[in-house]
């Protein structure tokens, strides 16, 4: 059997709708006011391009509206509300901090730590095969001293 999900998701809200035996109760305009609320938009539209055609056929190079030609500064309005802040931000925060303190810091703290660590281990190298012999012997005695001392792990 296959639930119906949305039903149930939607009883609340379509359980409290007020029901008439015919049809829902609600203040729903008839058809003829739908009609002339399209009529009325129909015959706005009609006469304002009659207007502009008659406006534009006096003298048809008269220059728009400063609004008009500034594209009712929707372009400033936006700069200034979303443009100029996201770049303060990504200057300031992601480029500032994120990038140059954080990110960079962490590759530059690497860096220097490998040649801190290649200079303590240059000193290391010598060529003398005899300081390489006693840095094996070394080794191999610190490894036998942790088996006599720790012992061997058990399994």
């Amino acid at each position: 059997r296959i639930t119906n999900w949305l039903e149930h998701f939607l009883h609340p809200a379509v359980a409290s709708a007020p029901v008439h035996p015919t049809r829902v109760v609600a203040d729903v305009p008839d058809h003829a006011t739908e009609i002339g609320l399209a009529f009325v938009s129909v015959v706005a539209v009609v006469a304002a391009l009659l207007w502009a055609r008659q406006y534009y056929r006096r003298d048809p190079l008269r220059s728009a509206p400063r609004v008009l030609e500034n594209k009712y500064y929707l372009d400033e309005i936006y700069e200034a509300i979303f443009v100029r802040p996201l770049h303060a931000a990504s200057t300031r925060v992601l480029w500032r901090w994120l990038d140059v303190t954080l990110i960079d810091g962490a590759v530059n703290g690497t860096a220097t730590a490998v040649a801190g660590l290649a200079r303590v281990l240059r000193q290391m190298q010598t060529g003398l095969v005899r300081s390489y012999v006693m840095m094996i012997l070394l080794g191999a005695l610190i490894v036998l001293g942790y088996f006599v001392f720790v012992g061997t792990p058990s399994p």
